[in-house]
């Protein structure tokens, strides 16, 4: 029996092999992610070897606990977090992170549009490199 895919761009950018459901980001998509990123680059890496600054690395955050890197003293709120880092959690966060986690992210504002915080998540779901 042979299995035939297809491949849809959607709005964003992003590539979804129909049938499996996963969806793939295309290297536009992260580029434009990247870019995007120069908003977080202040306080956090995209790499878990990088030494921590202000934020925690994010490299693999989509699907982490809550205040789960080791190496990274978190505030009492996110320490006692009981729940995960999901797409949906993330994009909520990047929309208006006071609103989501009071007192983080003090000089981040947040990002209006969502297409802006679509390429940001695909940039952040990305292997390290």
């Amino acid at each position: 029996m042979q299995i035939y895919m297809m491949a849809t761009l959607s709005l964003v950018g992003s590539v979804v092999i129909l049938g499996l459901g996963v969806p793939v980001a295309s290297e536009a998509s992260q580029q434009k992610g990247q870019a995007q990123f120069i908003r977080c680059a202040a306080c956090h890496s995209t790499r878990a070897a990088d030494r921590p600054s202000t934020g925690p690395h994010l490299e693999g955050i989509v699907g982490r606990k809550a205040g789960a890197v080791t190496n990274f003293t978190y505030s009492e709120r996110l320490r006692k977090g009981d729940f995960i880092w999901d797409e949906a959690r993330i994009d909520a966060f990047l929309a208006a992170p006071q609103s989501t986690d009071p007192g983080m992210c003090l000089t981040f504002r947040g990002l209006a549009k969502a297409e802006d915080r679509a390429a940001l998540l695909a940039y952040l779901k990305a292997p390290a490199s």
